[in-house]
């Protein structure tokens, strides 16, 4: 049996007393078999961090123009307003740090857009909440999360619906394999290249080819080819994205490169993966190639098991697994001998005042193992 290396939080459960069976918790209930987990240290709603945000609470400088996506409360009281605003974090499953000192926020949307919630004194004792986008794309961070983030403010909370699948200019009609072809052949080239930005385009380029919208004959050229391992060295580079992360992680410029490609890497998985699923196909790939299939398993554990340095892959290695377990009663219990549900489980707790999208498929993926 394959070993995992344990977080700390996994080794606090495993040096517990007692006998710990992994259960599938009730909300508002965390613990497993009468071990209490420590999911108060990142509920962002607690009164001690909010009292410690109101007494570090700066004055709105009279110098400083205030951004027009600034917002002023009705509401003078700091932690209702802030309550507002985690509820809303979690509900858009935004990957989101507290810098209780300067009274601020760092968000990072799953389409990587990075964005930061600063919080003021103004005049006649008012909050105001200011909302800075930094990078990423401008329409989605205006009519998703800060839409959301106003109302929150406002006093009402209205998420908004999801957004409309525009038409896209690639065709959903049959290729010539001969243009496919090249087409991998030039993403593997830029995968390869020496500079960074090329191998994110190249990612973006096969996330998008991989995805529902480049139409059926697209997603099944691409997914195919991917998962027959036909094209060695795209399939190769995202292997080595997925299982040996921490180890291309310190050969990057930035780890927020290494983070972003690893995302794609689990996005393009679920793709081909979600697709052979479909077509009845994912089975038959799983048969024939059981020790990578293996191997995957416990590389995307090792993800789930690591919510605290990234919630979006996180979210996006749970994917992938609710996929396979769904699909092999093999690779279930594989992922039974794995202890799988703990893993699941501790993502859960941790994601349960965080990420919904998290929260939501570590519970399918435990209701999967536990059936």
């Amino acid at each position: 049996m394959c070993d995992i290396a344990r977080s700390p939080l996994q080794e606090c459960v495993d040096n517990a007393p007692g006998n710990i069976s992994p259960k599938l918790r009730q909300k508002g209930d965390h613990s497993i078999s009468g071990l209490d987990f420590p999911c108060q240290t990142i509920d962002h709603s607690q009164e001690e961090i909010w009292s410690f945000m109101e007494r570090s609470l700066r004055p709105l400088p009279w110098n400083r123009p205030v951004e027009k996506t600034s917002i002023i409360s009705p509401d003078a009281d700091l932690s209702k307003v802030t309550k507002k605003i985690a509820f809303v974090l979690y509900q858009l499953s935004l990957s989101s740090r507290f810098d209780l000192s300067k009274g601020k926020i760092k968000c990072v949307s799953i389409e990587n857009i990075h964005f930061v919630i600063r919080f003021f004194r103004g005049k006649d004792c008012s909050v105001v909440v200011e909302v800075r986008r930094m990078s990423g794309c401008s329409l989605i961070f205006y009519n998703k999360y800060y839409s959301a983030i106003n109302a929150a403010v406002s006093g009402v909370v209205r998420l908004p619906s999801k957004a409309k699948n525009f038409p896209c200019n690639v065709s959903n009609t049959s290729k010539d394999d001969s243009d496919q072809q090249a087409s991998l052949y030039r993403i593997e080239e830029m995968i390869y290249d020496n500079y960074w930005d090329t191998k994110v385009l190249a990612m973006q380029l096969l996330t998008f080819l991989t995805g529902e919208r480049s139409g059926y004959q697209n997603t099944k050229f691409y997914g195919e080819q991917l998962l027959r391992g036909e094209k060695t060295g795209i399939f190769n580079f995202i292997s080595s994205l997925i299982f040996e992360s921490r180890l291309l992680g310190e050969q990057c410029d930035g780890y927020e490169s290494f983070e972003l490609l690893q995302g794609m890497a689990f996005e393009i998985l679920f793709n081909v993966l979600e697709f052979s699923a479909k077509q009845n196909q994912l089975f038959e790939y799983i048969q024939n190639n059981k020790g990578w299939y293996d191997n995957l398993l416990v590389a995307i554990l090792k993800e789930i098991d690591m919510p605290h340095i990234n919630l979006h892959n996180a979210y996006r290695a749970a994917r992938c697994m609710n996929i396979i377990f769904s699909t092999s009663e093999e690779l279930r219990i594989k992922g039974k001998e794995l202890d799988a549900c703990s893993y699941l489980l501790l993502a859960n707790c941790y994601s349960s005042s965080t990420h919904l999208l998290l929260e939501k498929e570590t519970d399918q993926a435990i209701s999967i193992l536990e059936a």
